[in-house]
């Protein structure tokens, strides 16, 4: 009878017959452990570069030609960030009807930029970018998220989980940045506040992990309520662009680009464990997956890993 019982309950468990009960308890405790824990030590290690609303009002009109986003880039690489990752789609060549304005001048001028940034990650699969782009990039990646029956994002299966997401399209865009990040790291030449994140990048506490569970820690701010923005160092694309944020704000960390202005086309937002924060722009959702790779102490779901239905 009891191993009948046994069973039962691994089969139920297997089936996500548990998950209505096990997934609201699991966003409680991320909750408690927001509002009670430990701050974010990896937080600081992570920059996003924002385009927001002040970018949009003193650059125009989304999309913008790229050679904008080439001048980002060239930015960037002034500072020596470990890794960059762009959570932007620029898929189809300039002057195409899926394209951006500025034609082949500007396709060139991003991919000699590009070249500049020897830890760029780009987005993979049907989000790649035009071939002289993607040829540039240090990795291809997913940009995309298991979206959970409740319509929230909690989780992301890691390479080698054998779910089959990320075969056609690379390892997820969070794996990817830490990967090259930790090559960066490993160049003692490499400036920049990176000590704790080369612990973090060493400390092995996800190995043989199916599943990067994506809870949410406090940053370190005093500010209540905490907004979205505050849970990583966040500036605005225009203020990188103008020189107006110091490279230094940017040396040695892990660094990703992505819209957080609401309603801009191409824009991504997606509810949370932490039902308080709202709709989470797909970049802070990235930003989040990196720190959940190099936080340890992961909140799990109480049934175990288990599978990504």
């Amino acid at each position: 009878m009891a191993l009948a019982s046994g069973v039962a309950a691994a089969l139920a468990q297997a089936l996500g017959l548990f998950e209505p009960l096990e997934l609201p308890l699991y966003d409680l405790r991320v909750g408690v452990r927001f509002m009670l824990g430990p701050a974010s030590r990896a937080a600081e290690q992570i920059a996003v570069v924002a385009v927001d609303e002040q970018s949009l009002a003193q650059l125009g009109r989304w999309p913008w030609r790229r050679a904008v986003h080439a001048r980002l880039l060239e930015q960037l690489s002034a500072a020596s960030p470990l890794a960059v990752g762009f959570d932007l789609v620029l898929s189809e060549p300039s002057g195409t009807p899926d394209g951006q304005a500025g034609g082949q001048a500007d396709d060139r001028a991003l991919a000699e930029a590009a070249r500049a940034v020897p830890g760029l990650v780009l987005p993979g699969g049907e989000e790649a970018p035009y071939p002289a782009l993607a040829r540039e990039a240090a990795r291809l990646a997913s940009i995309d998220f298991p979206v959970d029956r409740d319509g929230r994002i909690r989780r992301l299966p890691l390479p080698g989980s054998g779910d089959g997401r990320s075969s056609l399209t690379g390892a997820p865009l969070a794996v990817a940045l830490v990967e090259v990040a930790a090559r960066s790291a490993a160049d003692p030449a490499h400036a920049g506040p990176g000590e704790p994140l080369r612990a973090s990048l060493g400390s092995g506490h996800l190995e043989g992990q199916p599943v990067l569970w994506l809870d949410l820690r406090r940053p370190p701010v005093s500010r209540w309520p905490i907004r979205v923005e505050d849970l990583f160092p966040t500036f605005s694309y225009a203020d990188v662009l103008s020189g107006r944020v110091r490279p230094d704000a940017l040396t040695g960390r892990i660094v990703l680009v992505g819209v957080t202005a609401p309603g801009v086309v191409g824009s991504d937002r997606h509810l949370t464990a932490l039902s308080a924060l709202g709709p989470v722009p797909g970049v802070i959702v990235h930003a989040n997956a990196v720190r959940a790779l190099l936080d340890e102490g992961a909140v799990h779901r109480p049934g175990g890993p288990g599978p990504v239905p």
